[in-house]
């Protein structure tokens, strides 16, 4: 009976991640068109006749997104119980099984339905910060908010991802503008010059190196040559 009641309530849990994620979508969509659409069809004059803030407008959407649509998904999770649990009974009740004491137990519904509610305050924390971008995206964006929703935070992750490379590799900057600025944007006889002119510069700079270790070589020798000659005269 107990394995029976852990399989009835997973069986629960599952019918609600199918529409937790049909609400992920539903809710991704809808921050992302609903101020670019009102834009587009001059809907937000509407919004502007009202006595109320752009900012009123804004909140409003938002509490849409994070309690209204979750509210109506958990309303339509509780529906889809019952719907499955009704189903279950009639097939049971075909078979000659009395489907009453195994499937409707209040208290395992009451769980799974308290639980769900219990989750809306922290998916509500953890969505607002990603939903207030979607709506920063929809309210300037010329076209498309969803590929600008989309592509900002990709290529800010790209360029963090080659920046952090680039300092556990300890590149310098030069290395950059040589062989990515100027691959692009110069010829490949320009890049042949300007590597050749890199190599000479850098060979010219060891041997002036080694000359100047020579020399410096040379001089802390001179007074040791001095005073062996003094010690024999």
């Amino acid at each position: 009976m107990a394995q029976f009641r852990q399989g009835l309530e997973i069986g629960l849990w599952g019918l609600g991640l199918i529409n937790q994620m049909v609400l992920y979508f539903v809710v991704l969509f809808y921050c992302i068109n609903t101020l670019y659409e009102e834009r587009k069809d001059r809907s937000i004059l509407f919004w502007k006749s009202l006595p109320a803030t752009d900012t009123m407008t804004v909140l409003s959407k938002l509490a849409t997104a994070v309690l209204v649509a979750p509210f109506l998904a958990i309303f339509a999770t509780m529906l889809l119980h019952v719907g499955f649990l009704v189903l279950v009974s009639l097939y049971a009740a075909l078979h000659g099984v009395n489907p009453l004491p195994f499937l409707w137990q209040p208290a395992l519904l009451g769980k799974v339905w308290l639980q769900m509610l219990a989750t809306v305050p922290v998916h509500m924390l953890w969505a607002i910060p990603g939903l207030a971008w979607l709506l920063l995206a929809s309210s300037w964006s010329k076209r498309v908010p969803f590929v600008w929703a989309l592509l900002i935070p990709c290529l800010a992750g790209v360029v963090y991802g080659f920046v952090e490379t680039a300092s556990r590799l300890s590149t310098p900057g030069s290395w950059f503008w040589e062989h990515i600025v100027g691959r692009i944007f110069s010829s490949p006889a320009a890049c042949c010059s300007v590597r050749g002119t890199g190599a000479k510069g850098r060979a010219r700079t060891i041997r002036s190196r080694r000359r100047s270790a020579g020399t410096a070589c040379t001089r802390s020798w001179s007074p040791l040559k001095r005073g062996s000659g003094w010690s024999l005269a």
